[in-house]
C-alpha cells in the first residue's frame, strides 16, 4: 500500500492527507529465496524500496541517492533503530505543508504552513493522542533541528503553498 486511511481520529481531514500513522504506517512486504519470514518494527521509508532492488540485483547503488538498501535487514540483521525516516505532505487540502520525521519511537510533526509542530511518542501513544511538545523531552528540540535541516531539500511549488 501507499498509505494507510484516516477515519476521523485526528479530525476531518480528507483522504490520506495528515502524517499521522494511521496513514502513513502500511506494511511493506519483501518475499524472496532465503528471507526469513519475520516482523520488523523500526521505521524505513517507501523510497527505501528502490536501493534495495538494486542492492539485491547487486547493482551498485549510485552515490545520489539518499535512501539506504533494506538488504541486510531482509537476510536478518537489526534494522537501525535510530535512523532520521522523513515524511511531508505538501499537497494537503486545504493547502497546507506538513513534514514529519521518525527517529525509534518518536514522531515530530511540523505544520510549516502554520508552524504548530506536534510529538508522539508510538510506543505508548500508538493512536498519536498526546501531544508531547513542550513537556521537557530531548527528542524534541533534536527531532525539530531534524526537521529544519530537512526543510531546505524539500520545495513545495508556489501555487500549491499556503
Amino acid at each position: 500500500a501507499d498509505h494507510g486511511e484516516g477515519f476521523g481520529e485526528h479530525g476531518s481531514d480528507p483522504h490520506a492527507r495528515t502524517l499521522y500513522r494511521e496513514v502513513t504506517r502500511v506494511p511493506l512486504l519483501f518475499i524472496g529465496p532465503d528471507v526469513t519470514p519475520r516482523r520488523v518494527v523500526e521505521s524505513v521509508g517507501m523510497h527505501d524500496i528502490a536501493p534495495t532492488w538494486l542492492d539485491l540485483a547487486g547493482i551498485p547503488i549510485p552515490d545520489e541517492m539518499t535512501a539506504r538498501s533494506l538488504g541486510r535487514v531482509l537476510f536478518g540483521e537489526p534494522a537501525p533503530a535510530e535512523r532520521l525516516v522523513f515524511q511531508e505532505n505538501s499537497y494537503s487540502r486545504p493547502r497546507r505543508d506538513a513534514k514529519g520525521v521518525i527517529r525509534g519511537p518518536y514522531h515530530f510533526i511540523l505544520d510549516v504552513t502554520n508552524g504548530s509542530s506536534e510529538l508522539y511518542d508510538m510506543q505508548r501513544d500508538p493512536e498519536e493522542k498526546k501531544n508531547l511538545v513542550g513537556t521537557g523531552l530531548a527528542a524534541e528540540s533534536e527531532l525539530r533541528a531534524a526537521i529544519l535541516d530537512f526543510l531546505p531539500t524539500t520545495e513545495v511549488p508556489a501555487n500549491l503553498s499556503k
